[in-house]
């Protein structure tokens, strides 16, 4: 292209230079050739000076284009690898939000524990569930061998056969099996309200299969059972009792059922079914009930303040036994030791295995002040202990001198 502009242009030259040279009438043998060599040595040279800086420009600007070319170019690469890093997001957004379970599954978030009560608890196996695969159920009736109406955590009856399906038994209070406990669809903490509520559904249930008598399951009625209150004896309307939200705010307030007494404290069993209740755990399910017709002094009850100090410190009425009969200095072959070990393991009985409310009973208030009056005689003299005036430990409505007490007539 460059050379083809140059030939042109010394062809245009000579053009130019024969024009003139004829155009001079006299001067053609004065014609001096060597001027006309360097003349044209200078336009070539000028002509080739001008090509060059011509394609070095067009050289320039073509690398300035390949340069702006290639700056496009990566842009382009890292929009295409930003566009494949948000279609990968998105395909993995919409495929979790294809396995998110339903509302009522993601609200039941496994327990830790199963539940506290006494209806046996199992787990059913599911394999087909995409979600969970073991289902926590609760056994409300049987109707044949391995035949059971269950409950869900979503609040059904259904009806379970455990000779065909694949199913693990649970203990109460306990972990879930290892391995199998992030992969349970487990109740939520359940009231013992809406729990009698299904036993009854069931029960009707099983009548409507033809496979039990209901019995008297429609009969079933709540009523106030504290006798202070004016409304004592009147019945509660079902369907507040059958409410989870109602029901659970009238049983905070005492509203118990007819097998339920505020001398027991439930029953407690340890993981091989036996029952058993630590003596901590008791005190702290314990509670004093007033009564106006408490036979014994009812200002002061020795029974629970004697009984937290002793889970607090020895931690056993074995132990605390055992640390008293060696630290007052009692003659270990004496009846008041002898005393004192035989009412420690009668609490204890009553405690860990009648699983009894001592704190609330007058029996084991009488035998704990008689306890308290064995030590205070000790501490007196650990070798003669003595018993005088330590009578109105005890109390009782006969003094230890064979007189009536009327304590109320004297304090006037």
């Amino acid at each position: 292209m460059f050379a083809a502009r140059g030939h042109l242009a010394l062809a245009g030259f000579v053009g130019y230079a024969i024009g003139r040279f004829g155009s001079q009438e006299t001067g053609l043998a004065a014609i001096d050739l060597h001027s006309l060599k360097t003349e044209l040595k200078v336009t070539r040279l000028a002509l080739e000076e001008t090509a060059s800086h011509t394609c070095q420009a067009e050289l320039h600007s073509e690398i300035r284009y390949s340069s702006s070319l290639r700056v496009v170019l990566q842009g382009c690469l890292v929009l295409q690898f930003a566009l494949f890093i948000w279609s990968c997001c998105c395909l993995r957004i919409r495929r979790a939000a294809r396995a998110t379970p339903p509302v009522q599954q993601e609200a039941s978030t496994p327990r830790v524990l199963t539940l506290d009560i006494p209806d046996i608890q199992v787990l059913v196996h599911f394999p087909d569930d995409a979600v969970f695969t073991w289902h926590h159920r609760i056994l409300l009736r049987k109707l044949t061998a391995g035949v059971w109406l269950c409950l869900t955590p979503d609040q059904e009856v259904v009806r379970h056969d455990l000779n065909t399906q694949r199913h693990v038994v649970l203990d109460r209070t306990s972990g879930f099996p290892a391995g199998l406990a992030d992969d349970v669809y487990a109740f939520d903490p359940i009231s013992r309200v809406a729990l009698e509520a299904r036993k009854r559904n069931a029960a009707m249930q099983a009548a409507v299969l033809g496979e039990d008598d209901p019995g008297e399951a429609m009969s079933y009625v709540w009523i106030i059972a504290e006798p202070s209150r004016k409304d004592y004896g009147d019945t509660i309307a079902s369907e507040l009792m059958d409410d989870p939200n109602t029901g659970m705010a009238f049983e905070s307030k005492g509203v118990q059922d007819s097998d339920q007494d505020v001398r027991l404290l439930g029953v407690h069993t340890d993981k091989a079914g036996h029952r058993k209740l630590d003596l901590a755990e008791a005190v702290a399910l314990m509670t004093v009930e007033k009564a106006d017709d408490f036979p014994l002094p009812d200002d002061v009850r020795a029974a629970q303040e004697f009984l937290q100090a002793v889970s607090e410190g020895p931690g056993s009425l074995h132990r605390y036994h055992v640390d008293w009969s060696r630290l007052s200095g009692i003659n270990e072959n004496s009846s008041v030791c002898h005393s004192h070990r035989i009412i420690c393991e009668v609490l204890r009985l009553m405690i860990s295995y009648d699983q009894l409310n001592v704190s609330s009973l007058a029996a084991a208030e009488q035998l704990v002040r008689w306890l308290v009056q064995l030590e205070v005689a000790t501490e007196r003299n650990s070798r003669a202990p003595g018993f005088s005036g330590l009578g109105l430990i005890l109390g009782g409505p006969v003094s230890a001198e064979g007189r009536a007490v009327t304590a109320k007539f004297n304090a006037q």
